[in-house]
């Protein structure tokens, strides 16, 4: 068992090295985003990344949104993004999915669609 927390503590360590030497939190940070580690890094438990379910899903995602992206998707998008009150807890992936797959068009037609489409989870929509 000792073995198995080595290799973990020593992936671990490499992970959060690259993530001092990019500098990328206090980069995103300057820019005004908030940065939110999340995951088996951020818990301990980062072993082996290429064994989850999800490994490249994400990026498969953001491909194909864009992909279909047109101007007035986007428009929309950041349109209700922006009006989404910080309080409120909105998955991205919502937001695209009502945009792209749905034609929402603003934030009170994406409220009631919100409404009709609850979420459960972790959400593996693709366009």
């Amino acid at each position: 068992m000792k073995q198995i927390f080595e290799m973990a503590e020593s992936i671990q360590k490499d992970a959060w090295q690259v993530v001092h030497d990019t500098n990328i939190i206090d980069i995103w940070s300057s820019i005004g985003a908030t940065i939110n580690l999340v995951g088996s890094l951020k818990m301990g438990l980062l072993i082996n990344n290429n064994e989850s379910t999800y490994a490249g899903h994400f990026e498969t995602v953001a491909e194909r949104i864009t992909a279909v992206l047109t101007p007035e998707m986007r428009a929309n998008i950041l349109r209700i993004k922006n009006s989404i009150p910080i309080e409120k807890k909105v998955m991205g992936i919502q937001v695209y999915k009502a945009v792209i797959e749905h034609g929402i068009q603003d934030i009170d037609s994406f409220w009631t669609w919100k409404e009709q489409n609850p979420d459960d989870g972790i959400i593996t929509w693709m366009p």
